[in-house]
Parts: C-alpha cells; sequence; structure tokens
C-alpha cells in the first residue's frame, strides 16, 4: 500500500515522540511516486530550518523542488544549511531517495541506491537548535504548506547514518528493519481501514502504524487516500 497526496493540504502528522527529536547522525529514506513537481514538495520534514536567521531554524527538511533538485535542509541557530543534488524524478514512476547527516558535515544523498554529487547551496551557521517542540510530517516539510502531489511509501528515519549498501538494498525493494529505525511508516497498517485501496484516511480516526515500536503513530490530515502499490518490494514488511 502507498498514501496518496493531493500537493495542496494533504500530510500525516507523526507528532515529536523523544525518537524523533535531535537526531544527530540521522537518515531519512523513502519512496516516491510524483505526481507532479513543482516549488518544494515536502517528503518529510521536522520544525522549521528555514526560519528567520535572527530567530533561528528548528529542525530538517527533505524535498523535491524545481530544477529540478533533491534537497537537504537543516535549522542553525545563524543561517541554515541547505544542500541539493540533480534529479528528475519521472513523473508516475517510483523512485527511491534517501539521505544521510551527521550535524556540522555535508550529507550524502542518494537517488536508487546510488549517492549523487551534492552542492552546497548554503553552509550552516551558528549552533544547531532543538527540534523537540516540533511535529515529524510525512509529505510536507513546513507545517502543512509544501506537500507532496503523488504517493509514498515505507518511508523511515534512523538515529544512524546508512551505509551505502544498505541504501542500495533499500531501493532493490527491501522491506524487512535494518536497525536503527526510530519511525517508520511503511504505509500498508492503516487502523481501521478493512478494503484500503482507495479509502479516504480521516484525521484522529485512520491511523498510520509506526512499525518501530515507538509509538510515532501518524495522523492523516487533509483527506489523504490509502492506495494500492506497485513499488518494488521483496523480503518481510516489518
Amino acid at each position: 500500500m502507498a498514501a496518496d497526496f493531493d500537493g495542496t493540504d494533504d500530510y500525516i502528522d507523526c507528532g515529536s515522540g523523544a525518537t524523533l527529536d535531535d537526531l544527530s547522525p540521522i537518515s531519512v529514506v523513502a519512496w516516491i511516486n510524483p505526481d507532479a513537481v513543482t516549488q518544494d514538495n515536502g517528503i518529510a520534514g521536522k520544525g522549521n530550518p528555514f526560519a528567520n536567521p535572527a530567530a533561528g531554524g528548528t529542525g530538517w527538511a527533505f524535498y523535491l523542488t524545481t530544477a529540478p533538485n533533491l534537497v537537504w535542509a537543516i535549522g542553525y541557530s545563524t543561517l541554515y544549511g541547505q544542500y541539493n543534488t540533480s534529479y528528475t524524478p519521472s513523473v508516475g514512476t517510483w523512485g527511491h531517495v534517501a539521505v544521510t547527516y551527521t550535524r556540522g558535515g555535508t550529507p550524502v544523498l542518494y537517488v536508487n541506491g546510488i549517492s549523487l554529487s551534492v552542492t552546497t547551496e548554503q553552509a550552516t551557521s551558528g549552533s544547531a537548535n532543538t527540534d523537540a517542540a516540533q511535529s515529524l510530517f510525512l509529505a510536507d516539510e513546513l507545517f502543512g504548506t509544501a506537500d507532496f502531489d503523488g504517493r509514498l511509501e515505507d518511508i523511515r528515519v534512523f538515529n544512524r547514518t546508512l551505509t551505502g549498501e544498505e541504501i542500495a538494498l533499500l531501493a532493490a525493494g527491501y522491506r524487512g528493519p535494518l536497525g536503527g529505525e526510530v519511525g517508520w511508516w511503511s504505509c500498508d497498517n492503516f487502523r481501521g481501514v478493512a478494503h484500503p485501496d482507495g479509502a479516504t484516511l480521516t484525521a484522529a480516526t485512520h491511523y498510520l502504524r509506526d512499525e518501530s515500536g515507538n509509538g510515532n503513530t501518524g495522523d492523516p490530515i487533509g483527506g489523504v487516500i490509502a492506495r494500492a502499490s506497485d513499488a518494488p518490494r521483496f523480503g518481510p514488511t516489518g
């Protein structure tokens, strides 16, 4: 199964459990199938790394934007960091994306299991701010204002740096655990949906299970739709 987002007001709110807070190192991975790519289509994000420098940015964002680019942004007290790699996703086709990052360094960005050249659009400045008060959103990277248009599946956040071999395994369709998942939303398990293909998911009713076991359940906002999926897969689902 996959979660289908309309690019306007759909996202999944996974809350701010302690296991998701202030992660460094961090890895974020997802299967994506965009219907369109416009300015700032969030895959996942926590907080607002782009906040006014006087206030300081918090958290991180992983998203697609026009150029086209796959982008990682990270909040710091003076200047946020923004790092891009060139990626032209095929509309209506599944692709696998991933990022690994440790604060103070440069992220590694992967598409379909292959690490790509990264451009530093802006380096971090200052110190890291806590994101403990901020929720983690799927299909969004700015509090419900930068939404993904299309389907997402098997989104995971890790508290460690995945190896290139592990990311290649996920990109080949592996759906079992790797270890270090602090949030894992396979999009296979929506509470209370008996026949999910095409079902509209209702907030506060059809929660998305956190396969990591950490209780970071996702609340679908805006009319997310459950879809049958044809993303590559092999192995257990968790």
